[in-house]
């Protein structure tokens, strides 16, 4: 008679617990690769929203902005709270001037439109235009390549993303819009009156195009992504899991609003 043999449980035992080794070394691995996947995918969501956001302001002949909100932004009523608005979504809207500068207000969002999120893993950590300033004293920001009035590079310590990054942002180098008559958009930003805080009392920040196609603010704009998740902390959003070395610079040209990448040198 032929002997037929097989796995004793002993030997099937061995096998699972060395298939659960592997997979845990494999998991964080593929979830670090996922993320840094997310900041590629998203640099090349924010390019082509921009590069259609200045087409339809040619075409259209209006005012049109891409809406990224930070930290102060009341969500769309829509009965369930959530955090994910800040610093990972973005939307088209047609906006108008107002008296003040760099300061818009909304009319409607675009048609057709609805709000796009960003991959988990990437935040959208500034929309604004003070990659352009050098800050070397300061041991945060600096940069690397400075030629007349065009950047050329970034360099970035590990200062760069402490956990106040997303606290505050430079109010003389943002676009913000806030609200208008607008029906969908009496909620876009929280009202906080008597509050000295750039963010609540003036709008969101947004990278706004001209009908001629040019970049409203008068300089180049730069939007940063980073790797990491934009958690909140109380009352004050923090950057965690943050990776100051995965980071993508977009500069977006005043006069023709064309979007390059920019190199960024890290500190170690």
């Amino acid at each position: 008679m032929r002997r037929v043999s097989g796995f004793t449980l002993v030997e099937l035992l061995v096998v699972i617990a060395i298939m659960i080794i592997i997979m845990g070394f494999s998991v964080p691995m593929f979830s670090k690769i996922s993320f840094g996947n997310a900041v590629d995918g998203a640099s090349r969501m924010i390019s082509s929203q921009l590069s259609l956001a200045r087409a339809e302001a040619v075409a259209k002949r209006q005012y049109i902005a891409i809406v990224m909100p930070g930290k102060y932004f009341d969500q769309p009523a829509d009965g369930e709270t959530t955090d994910e608005y800040h610093f990972r979504a973005f939307r088209a809207a047609i906006v108008k001037e107002t008296d003040e500068s760099k300061e818009f207000e909304f009319v409607q969002w675009f048609p057709g439109t609805e709000w796009g999120f960003l991959p988990k893993g990437a935040v959208l950590a500034e929309a604004d235009g003070d990659a352009a300033e050098s800050s070397e004293t300061s041991g945060v920001e600096s940069v690397e390549e400075y030629n007349g009035t065009e950047l050329k590079s970034r360099h970035v310590s590990s200062k760069w993303l402490d956990s106040n990054k997303l606290e505050s942002d430079d109010s003389t180098t943002m676009t913000v819009v806030k609200n208008g008559s607008g029906a969908s958009a009496a909620k876009m930003v929280e009202n906080a009156a008597g509050t000295n805080d750039y963010n609540k009392t003036k709008g969101v920040r947004a990278i706004i195009f001209q009908p001629n196609g040019r970049v409203v603010g008068g300089q180049n704009m730069y939007v940063t992504l980073v790797e990491g998740v934009a958690a909140e902390s109380g009352s004050s959003y923090v950057l965690t899991n943050g990776n100051t070395t995965n980071m993508r610079l977009m500069k977006i040209n005043q006069y023709t609003g064309k979007v390059t990448y920019l190199d960024v040198n890290y500190d170690k």
